[in-house]
């Protein structure tokens, strides 16, 4: 009697560890232990894993990847890690390949080899873009394609139904889920896009970091006008002459500035020109942890869109705007051209 009741009590337990398995819950010490760059990166792994396995940013939220360097608490976090998700293309600057160098072991997925990358589009009248991303001449900022990120969704489920193949058929399931919503998300882009005159199409930024709206929506990303418009060294009387040239030559309308740019000399062209500025866009990263990815693509082009709309009605806007919907439409061309 007491035997049978062992047996039944073992049956129990596997029934329920079983239920566990199916739901997708693990118990968090068993989890993989996964490290993403960014926090654009951990979201994408969240959608593809949703608690699956325990995804950490290395880089934290609200920091400039550029000027991220890990301390040595950092790279403990990071060498305890089952395997890493990495932008690539040279965005992690040195600190990510002096790091895997001397930790042979550890797996690295770099999800800008699985996109098709585009080229950077180089400087406009010897102007570079202010960020060393290595010697492979491609742009990194690939997530300002949707259909790109859909890309690094699929190696990023791949990648983790090899390392964990029992869940393979969960990994796959839930990126195809995410990749309908990046899929929405580009057909509602196209859409505001669509509100823009198409003269007024042409966007310029303090460093060269949205080439990939070009290929996909037709918005023409020109390189900085000149390094020093939005740095803190100043604007010399010969920087004004170029870059009021530029601005006649290329019909620029608006100057966007990132979150963590000065305004200072933007203003000042801006002023020599008649051209707007326009601030508050984020290319870089979440700024906190109930960010996403979809919200951070809305929010840009909703600064982008309403700027570009209304560009010519003054110096400064901040006009809100609603998202349209629309029928889903196929990939187009993974290609971007900067002027020259």
């Amino acid at each position: 009697m007491f035997r049978r009741f062992q047996w039944i009590l073992l049956l129990q337990v596997l029934l329920v560890a079983l239920l566990v398995s199916c739901n997708g819950t693990i118990e968090e010490e068993e989890k993989l232990k996964v490290m993403a760059t960014t926090p654009l990166l951990e979201d994408w792994v969240n959608n593809v894993a949703k608690g699956r396995v325990s995804v950490e940013s290395i880089i934290p939220y609200g920091t400039d990847p550029h000027s991220y360097q890990p301390g040595a608490k950092d790279v403990s976090r990071i060498v305890s890690a089952d395997t890493i998700f990495s932008v690539g293309l040279g965005y992690e600057e040195k600190w990510l390949k002096e790091l895997l160098e001397n930790n042979s072991d550890l797996a690295n997925t770099s999800l800008g080899e699985s996109v098709s990358p585009i080229k950077m589009s180089g400087g406009h009248d010897g102007h570079g873009h202010g960020h060393d991303h290595g010697d492979s001449g491609l742009d990194p900022h690939f997530w300002f394609d949707p259909t790109r990120v859909a890309m690094a969704v699929d190696a990023i489920a791949n990648h983790l139904s090899e390392i964990d193949p029992m869940s393979q058929d969960y990994y796959q399931s839930n990126a195809s889920e995410y990749k309908a919503q990046l899929m929405d998300l580009n057909n509602q882009i196209k859409d505001e896009v669509s509100a823009i005159p198409e003269q007024n199409r042409v966007i310029i930024t303090g460093h060269d970091s949205l080439g990939y709206l070009e290929g996909r929506y037709g918005i023409e990303s020109l390189q900085p006008i000149v390094s020093s418009v939005t740095s803190e060294t100043g604007l010399s009387p010969d920087d004004l002459i170029k870059a009021v040239k530029f601005i006649k030559k290329h019909n620029v309308k608006v100057i966007f500035l990132e979150t963590t740019q000065s305004d200072k000399y933007a203003k000042t062209v801006a002023n020599e020109t008649g051209i707007n500025v326009a601030s508050g866009l984020n290319v870089e990263t979440l700024d906190d942890a109930n960010g996403n990815y979809i919200d951070f693509m809305k929010d840009n082009i909703g600064v982008i869109v309403s700027n570009l709309s209304y560009a010519g009605h003054g110096t400064e806007h901040d006009v809100p705007h609603e998202a349209p919907h629309d029928d889903h439409e196929e990939h187009d061309e993974h290609e971007g051209h900067g002027r020259s």
